[in-house]
């Protein structure tokens, strides 16, 4: 049955539908993908596991990146705190300004990673 014969045999509402066509084109890619799997063979599985196992490599190298570097930023932080004590502890009120808003950046900071992690869905 061709394409135009099958047109015809849907009933008018269907045919002006496009989630009906849309179905319909489905059947039709899939049976191409079908005959595409028929095509793969052993060395294809194994070019695709071994650029797998590259990119896994590669993922988990930028994530020990992402640690060094979050180590060298909770270094510098710590090393600015000490850095204020001990250059403000003759002026405690102001020492206890400059932690305060210290302290409030950071929880500030710490809830706008949190929610931007639960609205990317991380």
């Amino acid at each position: 049955m061709s394409d135009t014969e099958v047109h015809d045999n849907i009933p008018q509402e269907n045919q002006e539908n496009p989630t009906f066509f849309g179905m319909r084109m489905g059947v039709n890619i899939s049976d191409a993908n079908f005959a595409l799997l028929d095509k793969i063979t052993p060395e294809h599985m194994d070019k695709m596991i071994d650029a797998s196992a590259s990119d896994e490599q590669a993922k988990r190298k930028i994530q020990s990146r992402r640690q060094w570097l979050n180590l060298v930023y909770a270094v510098l932080a710590m090393a600015v705190f000490v850095f204020l004590i001990i250059f403000l502890r003759s002026d405690t009120d102001l020492l206890v300004t400059v932690i305060t808003i210290a302290v409030s950046f950071l929880g500030g900071l710490g809830t706008g990673f949190t929610l931007f992690k639960r609205k990317n869905g991380d």
